[in-house]
C-alpha cells in the first residue's frame, strides 16, 4: 500500500482585504494524506513568517511511509518527534499507538 496525498489552496483573506499585500498574502495549503488507514487532513498556513514549521518536510513524508510498510505499533511506548514542521510525524506515531 502507497501513501496518498493531495493537496488544494484556499485564500484566507477576502479578495477585497487583499489589495497591495502582494506576495505577503496569507493563505492556506490543505493536504489530505492517508498512511497507515489513517486519513490526516495538514492545514499549512503560507505566509506567516512561521519559518520551517509551516511546512510538511519530505523527511516526514518519508518516515511515515517507513511507519506504513513496516507497520509500525507504537502501543505502550514512549515517542519524542522532533522538527517535522506541522509534527504530522508524532500525529501519525500517537494514532499508531492506540
Amino acid at each position: 500500500m502507497t501513501a496518498k496525498h493531495m493537496e488544494k489552496s484556499c485564500d484566507v483573506l477576502p479578495k477585497e482585504d487583499s489589495e497591495g499585500l502582494g506576495e505577503y498574502l496569507p493563505y492556506v495549503l490543505v493536504k489530505h494524506l492517508q498512511f497507515c488507514g489513517y486519513d490526516l487532513e495538514i492545514n499549512q498556513y503560507m505566509n506567516y513568517k512561521m519559518g520551517v514549521s509551516a511546512l510538511i518536510w519530505e523527511c516526514a513524508f518519508v518516515l511515515c511511509q517507513y511507519f506504513q510498510q513496516e507497520k509500525m505499533n507504537f502501543s505502550g511506548k514512549k515517542v519524542i518527534e522532533l522538527g517535522s514542521g506541522t509534527g504530522i510525524v508524532g500525529i501519525l506515531a500517537v494514532l499508531l499507538g492506540e
